[in-house]
Parts: structure tokens; C-alpha cells; sequence
């Protein structure tokens, strides 16, 4: 191998790296923290409406597959829109629109559409851990 082939693929291992997308284990990190909110726990009624357990996260381009997160005792359903639309007994759902992770911060916003509640939240992440320092809750 050459100088040039070298040099280049180092470069492009290096450039790999650094657009590389968060590991599952940062992301799971951060969900938890999200649907584990203390203000948004008055909302979920899952003691009172039984078709709220499981708690359903919308799989989108955000959420990918093979997550493993809980709430009520219970893994949380990672679905499609499609497959919750197809789901009848499905009557909500947290849908994450917007997920900003950088090395140390993450912006957020979420939607729980069955109580009208759009969430937004920033977490930072000191020794190790990701903590939730802003949050606001907005009833529509």
C-alpha cells in the first residue's frame, strides 16, 4: 500500500468515526431518562386506562430498532406508525420528533398525542451519565 492509499484510508476511518451515529446504549440512556420523566407520569394513566401498558414508542427514523427500554414493569413496544395504525387495540403512543445527540448535550422534543402533551426536553451528560437539566411540558 502506497503513501496516497494510506493516507486516504486512514482519513476515511477517521472521518467514519466521528459521523458515526449514538450506540444503542447512549440512546437507551437517554429515552429512559425521557419516558421516565417525573412530570409526565400523571399522564400516562397506565393504572387506570389498561390499554396504556405497554407504552408504545413510534420506531421512526430516529428510533431504531432493538432498543430495550421499560416503563410499568414492562418492555416498551418499539412500533411502526403503520403497525400501530394496523394495532386497533393501540390507543397511544410517544412519538419522538426530534432527537439532537452531540457528545455532551441532547435536545429533544416529543409528543404524547393521547393527552395533547408536546414534550421538550436537554439532557447533558456529566461523568457518564445523562441528566435532564431542562424540560417543559405543553398541553394542546
Amino acid at each position: 500500500m502506497n503513501k496516497i492509499t494510506k493516507g486516504f484510508l486512514l482519513t476515511t476511518i477517521i472521518l467514519v468515526g466521528c459521523f458515526r451515529s449514538t450506540p444503542t446504549a447512549e440512546l437507551q440512556l437517554i429515552l429512559q431518562q425521557l419516558v421516565d420523566l417525573q412530570e409526565l407520569q400523571q399522564y400516562y394513566h397506565a393504572d387506570v386506562l389498561p390499554d396504556r401498558k405497554p407504552l408504545v414508542i413510534v420506531k421512526n427514523a430516529l428510533i431504531p430498532n432493538g432498543l430495550h427500554l421499560v416503563k410499568f414493569d414492562t418492555p416498551v413496544r418499539i412500533l411502526s406508525m403503520r403497525e400501530i395504525n394496523d394495532d386497533k387495540s393501540i390507543k397511544s403512543f410517544v412519538e419522538i420528533t426530534k432527537l439532537e445527540i452531540k457528545q455532551k448535550t441532547c435536545l429533544t422534543t416529543f409528543k404524547y398525542p393521547s393527552e395533547g402533551l408536546l414534550i421538550r426536553a436537554k439532557l447533558i451528560k456529566k461523568d457518564g451519565e445523562w441528566i435532564i437539566v431542562e424540560k417543559e411540558l405543553t398541553e394542546r
